[in-house]
């Protein structure tokens, strides 16, 4: 390589890197833990729930005004919206209680719950 080729790698390399300096120098500091935790509204299960209700709730009478219903059409309307509602899930099976069962009798709970699923469904 020659000297004349050397300095002008140098040179750009130089300038590239007094073009990137403002852009670095841009950026913001990442807000502290404390700060975002702060402005961050508590999500509990009970909001939740109640957003969606309300989310639904928007959604079934956006649907309605869609389709225009005439009278003789409201109870139909009255029965799908509470089918729509959402029912009450069952519970989870308790997992150290099957632990403490043997093979076959866990194969056997496993088979009721799956007997009870179908039968739902």
């Amino acid at each position: 390589m020659t000297a004349a080729f050397s300095s002008r790698r140098w040179v750009a390399t130089a300038m590239l890197a007094a073009l990137t300096l403002p852009a670095l120098a841009q950026t913001q500091a990442p807000a502290p833990a404390a700060a975002q935790a702060a402005s961050a509204p508590a999500r509990k299960a009970g909001d939740m729930a109640q957003r969606y209700q309300e989310r639904m709730a928007q959604r079934q009478a956006a649907l309605k005004e869609k389709l225009k219903l005439t009278a003789a059409q409201e109870s139909a309307w009255t029965q799908f919206t509470a089918a729509m509602q959402p029912g009450e899930r069952p519970a989870r099976p308790d997992f150290k209680e099957l632990d403490k069962l043997t093979t076959p009798e866990r194969i056997d709970r496993m088979r009721e719950l799956r007997a009870r699923h179908t039968a739902q469904a």
